[in-house]
This record gives structure tokens, C-alpha cells and sequence, in this order.
């Protein structure tokens, strides 16, 4: 069942989670996991995302160009992780931060060591972009978003400007509702027990003074 994505500053984002039991229940949620994944697509995502407090995640080895796994989805379940290398600056986004992105710093390489829900065991190996992306999914399983992985400064710079964007949006649907009640007053059915629709020309006067009275009241 496709669930919806949980969303920055939602405080679950920012609790660790619990190994996985192979239990009916806990393959119920994994099935949620897939299905909203097929839905969003992208490179990965995670069962905290979805409101699941669970150690897995979910990966497109394709997008991330893994061979040797066959089909459109890699479940990663109760997994453990060793990073190596250089570290290098990857541009990442997140399906839980959706209105930015921000250049984190990865290791070049990741090993990860991880269940399927069979309960064999796998072990991936990857370097560059998709070692950053692994490194990000198995973040939020530690409860880390990427805004966690950036300076304070970039990290209230993003912050106020994820806050501006959400505003401008609040404010675009009110106005969206607010014309969507006016214009269907236009278009009710005229009869004797009902009130005649304003014109356009006195709708237009109407709105205005609405505005113009919320503006005195502030």
C-alpha cells in the first residue's frame, strides 16, 4: 500500500530505528515500502520515511548502475555499513526534503552487509555516486537527514529558505481555494429559493474589500 512520505521537521525523521523480526507483520511493511517506492521511483528510499521505524531500505540497482541483481527494487534489511577511501562532495536530494538539495560529503567507497526478506545473506560493494547514495538511505536509519551532514551556516541557510518555499505554497492553495469559491458561486443554478450570483465586475469590488478590511485589521 503506498503510504505517504513523512517530511521535514517531522521528529520520527530523527530517531534511530529497530532491526527487523521476520514476521508477518514486519513483511507487511516492507511491502508498503516497495509499493510507495514503485509510485515516488528515485534511487532509494527508507522505511522511516514512510512513518516505519524499521532497518531497511530500498534501492533501484539499476539508476545506480549495480550489477549482479535482478529486478527494479533491492530490499537492503537490518544492514551494516564500512566506508573507505577519499571522501568526495556528492549533490543529493531527498524525498523527505523535497524543496532542496545540498552537496554532502561522502566516502568514495561503501560496503554494505545486508538481509533479504528470506533472510539470506548479501553483501554489496560500491563506489562514487551510488556508495553516496547508500551511505544517505542507511543516514536515515540512524535517524540523520543530509541537513544534518552540512555546516550550521549552509544548514540555516537551507532551513529558511525550505520555510519560504513552503509559505509561498500555503499561500498559492488558499488563493486557489479562496477563487475556487468565488468562481463557483457564478455558476450555481439560478432559481427563485437561491440568491442570483454577483457579477464578475462586483465579485472583483467584494474581494477587494475583503483585502483592504484584513489589512486595516492588521
Amino acid at each position: 500500500m503506498y503510504k505517504k512520505i513523512v517530511t521535514w521537521p517531522n521528529r520520527s525523521l530523527f530517531k534511530e530505528c529497530a532491526p527487523i523480526k521476520f514476521t508477518d507483520s514486519y513483511f507487511a511493511k516492507l511491502d508498503d515500502l516497495v509499493d510507495t517506492f514503485r509510485v515516488i521511483q528515485g534511487y532509494g528510499l527508507a522505511a522511516p520515511q514512510i512513518g516505519y521505524h524499521l532497518r531497511a531500505f530500498v534501492i533501484n540497482p539499476q539508476m545506480l548502475g549495480i550489477e549482479g541483481f535482478d529486478g527494479e527494487y533491492m530490499e537492503i534489511i537490518n544492514p551494516t555499513i564500512e566506508c573507505s577511501g577519499e571522501e568526495f562532495v556528492a549533490n543529493e536530494a531527498c524525498f523527505s526534503v523535497p524543496e532542496v538539495g545540498a552537496r554532502v560529503k561522502r566516502y568514495e567507497n561503501c560496503e554494505v552487509k545486508f538481509s533479504d526478506r528470506n533472510g539470506s545473506q548479501h553483501t554489496l560493494r560500491t563506489v562514487g555516486f551510488p556508495s553516496a547514495c547508500l551511505q544517505h538511505e542507511y543516514d536515515h536509519l540512524e535517524g540523520i537527514l543530509f541537513l544534518g551532514r552540512v555546516s550550521s551556516l549552509k544548514r540555516s541557510m537551507l532551513t529558511r529558505k525550505i520555510s519560504k518555499i513552503r509559505k509561498r505554497k500555503a499561500q498559492a492553495a488558499k488563493l486557489a481555494r479562496e477563487q475556487f469559491q468565488e468562481d463557483s458561486m457564478l455558476y450555481q443554478d439560478e432559481s427563485p429559493s437561491r440568491k442570483k450570483a454577483p457579477s464578475t465586475k462586483k465579485r472583483k469590488k467584494r474581494v477587494k474589500r475583503k483585502k483592504q478590511q484584513k489589512r486595516k485589521r492588521k
